[in-house]
């Protein structure tokens, strides 16, 4: 069975120094063979698949590197900045047990897996008119206390239907603010029936998971 998440932990922890390098090559991987779907499986076609992704690293202006495919990737060669030639090995490995197909689901997961080792959590703020920036980095501030981040990268959504104030989705926990979500709260209170249940008060109150 593919599980993602493991696969994705071992390829950021194999990077280490490197993870950038790595992570931007695998982007490059997926991009190059989009068009490819359905013509990746085979072990037979490995070194095929090798040349198709170097050419794709040079045209994205990697340096392809010096280590040959049957050069022995050791812990010197891990610490030469070889993102990319470990991307390239993870992804051909990945092609050879028909793994590939996954990578849009494994690009996600490396993703989350490379931001827990970078200390970067990812929030969505949703307002009803754009936030100021005094507001941002007030949610920033409050949300690195509560999360021990390094990092908050906001994703800004603007939702006129939220009528004042907003709403941030870090993960699946969900703080509402808005007035939206007050007079959902009053309907509840007043016993009207509903699904879901809303945080009740701004930045310092409790998170609910939704």
């Amino acid at each position: 069975m593919f599980l993602p998440d493991r696969w994705a932990v071992a390829f950021t922890e194999l990077c280490g120094e490197s993870l950038e390098e790595g992570v931007e090559a695998f982007r490059v991987f997926i991009s190059c063979t989009a068009r490819l779907k359905g013509r990746l499986e085979g072990t037979n076609k490995a070194r095929r698949f090798e040349v198709l992704l170097r050419g794709a690293l040079k045209e994205a202006g990697f340096d392809s590197g010096a280590l040959s495919a049957k050069a022995d990737l050791s812990r010197n060669s891990r610490l030469e900045n070889r993102g990319k030639e470990l991307a390239l090995r993870f992804a051909v490995f990945l092609m050879k047990k028909n793994y590939f197909k996954y990578r849009q689901v494994l690009l996600a997961e490396i993703e989350k897996a490379a931001d827990r080792m970078r200390g970067v959590v990812r929030v969505v703020l949703e307002s009803a008119a754009p936030a100021d920036s005094a507001m941002e980095e007030k949610i920033k501030a409050e949300l690195a206390r509560r999360t021990c981040a390094r990092e908050i990268i906001l994703e800004r959504r603007v939702m006129p239907e939220l009528i004042a104030g907003y709403r941030v989705y870090i993960g699946a926990e969900l703080l509402d603010t808005s007035f939206q979500g007050l007079m959902h709260k009053m309907a509840l209170g007043l016993g009207v029936p509903s699904s879901g249940e809303i945080a009740a008060d701004p930045i310092d109150s409790m998170w609910e998971i939704v």
